[in-house]
């Protein structure tokens, strides 16, 4: 918040509160995780809402192993094949010959990460979700778009945009 000094009607100067805000939807980014990343990739948000003309809501962004489990598992019950989701494909069939269990699907999860290939983005804090049921077809394709040509890695999911966004 800024406070800006305007000119009231009378000609006396009046301090006013007043937020700086888009003139439009355009860099507008809100959060329904309590988990944050990189500031970097809080700048690509902002960046990609105001390039895509959409009011972005961040879903997901840095996870445990535990949680990325929970997410993994939650696909799964979904009835979503992960071996198209996730590029290693290794990592993947390790997880669905384990016992579906979050203690289990994390220790792999943990493991790979400590090996240097995570399966998600989200567990270096470089991958985001975004809200996609309050979106039109059009502002989806606007957000995937927008993301590829600033770097980002979109990938539209069942009920989300997943996004990998780059280390620079």
């Amino acid at each position: 918040m800024k406070w800006q000094v305007m000119a009231a009607a009378a000609g006396v100067a009046a301090l006013v509160l007043a937020k700086r805000r888009p003139k439009s939807n355009q860099g507008r980014v809100s959060f329904v995780t309590a988990s944050r990343g990189p500031r970097v990739v809080g700048r690509y948000l902002v960046r990609l809402s105001a390039r895509a003309g959409v009011p972005i809501e961040v879903t997901s962004w840095t996870r445990t192993p535990e949680a990325q489990a929970r997410a993994m598992l939650a696909k799964v019950d979904r009835g979503e094949n992960l071996a198209d989701l996730y590029q290693n494909k290794a990592a993947i069939r390790a997880l669905m010959d384990a016992p579906r269990n979050v203690a289990s699907w994390a220790d792999i999860i943990d493991a790979w990460t400590r090996s240097g290939q995570p399966l998600s983005r989200h567990l270096d804090g470089y991958g985001t979700d975004i809200r996609t049921r309050n979106l039109r077809p059009d502002q989806i394709a606007r957000l995937i778009a927008a993301a590829a040509t600033m770097g980002g890695r979109p990938t539209l999911e069942s009920d989300h945009l997943h996004i990998g966004w780059p280390r620079s």
